[in-house]
């Protein structure tokens, strides 16, 4: 009797533990945890793979002895150049190594080369546009503090798609760089007195033309359009 007694007081599912539940239940609990399958990670879309490989395959070069430019370029390219991955030098052994580099020669889709670099660790500017003359598959565009006339015609000659007077704030840069991968050139305004190219003047909105050279002591409304790469060639032709 007392045997049946026990049974009785006992709770259905066995004792229960400190947390209120049966053993059982503990059990059955454990073993749906031990099943439990974790979730795979999700694998890259094919867009965002090919947008990953692409963005690996299309380098923008910048060479400039000041670091400082260096950094503000790069930072503009990460941002706000979407599929572009930026690669700087100050040196320009460097950027030589890297531009002859047949590995990288179909991945280069502009570089960006300050004149003006001084002579360093043997290699001179000159070297780096020698080399980017003999591939006309990579574009140079220039960089330079000096705006003036023989210096622009000196650009021009050297073939580039593009110049860029400094200084410039990162908002011109990536205007710039943007119109040179769109249009593989960009051409501009220079003024015909002084020889400046014009950036950021007063432009009449109808013509897309500067109204007149903001450069102090100059003034003249005298503008003409300044051509390069492809666009000099043709405007070359055409005068002979």
């Amino acid at each position: 009797m007392d045997n049946e007694k026990d049974r009785k007081e006992k709770p259905l599912g066995g004792e229960k533990g400190k947390d209120g539940r049966s053993r059982s239940s503990r059990r059955r609990r454990g073993a749906r945890h031990r099943h439990r399958k974790t979730r795979p990670e999700a694998a890259d879309s094919p867009e965002s793979q090919d947008r990953k490989q692409q963005s690996k395959a299309n380098m923008i070069v910048l060479v400039d002895d000041d670091p400082a430019y260096v950094e503000m370029e790069s930072l503009a390219v990460v941002h706000y150049l979407t599929g572009f991955n930026p690669m700087g030098f100050t040196q320009p052994s460097r950027a030589l190594n890297y531009i002859t580099n047949p590995r990288n020669a179909s991945r280069i889709r502009l570089v960006l080369l300050d004149l003006e670099m001084p002579r360093v660790d043997g290699h001179t500017v000159q070297e780096i546009l020698q080399i980017l003359k003999q591939s006309r598959d990579i574009p140079v565009a220039i960089v330079s503090a000096h705006n003036t006339a023989e210096n622009i015609e000196r650009i021009q000659n050297l073939g580039a798609v593009g110049f860029l007077p400094k200084a410039f704030t990162m908002e011109v840069f990536v205007r710039f760089v943007k119109e040179v991968l769109r249009n593989g050139h960009l051409n501009g305004w220079q003024c015909a007195a002084c020889g400046r190219l014009l950036t950021g003047d007063l432009v009449d909105m109808l013509t897309m033309r500067p109204i007149k050279c903001s450069s102090s002591g100059c003034g003249s409304s005298d503008i003409r359009q300044a051509f390069f790469g492809s666009q000099q060639d043709a405007a070359d032709s055409g005068q002979s």
